[in-house]
């Protein structure tokens, strides 16, 4: 690399402004590591993010949560549906839809639809097809469950081999 004439290099010190200020584990004798992570990523993080000066909130460690489908071949075969079919009807069912203006007087109310898949419920519940009239629901072609991806890192501290932890 050749740099302009009268250029001098140099390196921010490992402690920069612009680098790592403050570093904390979330600890607990009556909650799990999901729920910590839950706390984390919810309540902690975005909070932290509001405080003046504060760029960005690194994660270390945690459980990420995510909806998880446990199909039943059997009953697949049953309704005849393929995946296909189902990520279509789960597609099409989590989103919000913007209305209009309902008129009331001198009074507008804002029409919205509301549809994002909030939690198993509403998961287990979209309609996939209907057979003879019947509706053939998500839950009724397996499990829906909470379930985390496979992790690609841990963090341990002191004597507890998993944690979370926040920079």
């Amino acid at each position: 690399v050749s740099l302009p004439y009268g250029a001098q290099p140099s390196l921010d010190p490992l402690t920069s402004p612009i680098g790592e200020i403050y570093r904390y584990t979330l600890v607990s004798k009556t909650r799990d590591l999901r729920e910590l992570s839950e706390l984390q990523f919810w309540k902690v993080i975005p909070r932290l993010k509001q405080v003046a000066g504060v760029v960005d909130v690194a994660n270390f460690g945690g459980l990420t949560t995510q909806f998880m489908l446990e199909f039943d071949p059997v009953m697949l075969s049953k309704y005849n549906i393929s995946l296909n079919q189902i990520t279509q009807a789960i597609s099409e069912n989590n989103a919000n839809a913007g209305g209009s203006i309902l008129n009331r007087g001198e009074q507008g109310l804002v029409v919205r639809g509301v549809g994002l898949i909030r939690n198993l419920d509403d998961l287990g519940n979209i309609v996939v097809t209907q057979k003879n009239g019947v509706p053939v629901l998500v839950k009724d072609l397996g499990r829906v469950v909470l379930g985390n991806p496979q992790r690609h890192g841990i963090l341990g501290m002191d004597h507890n081999p998993d944690t979370i932890q926040g920079i």
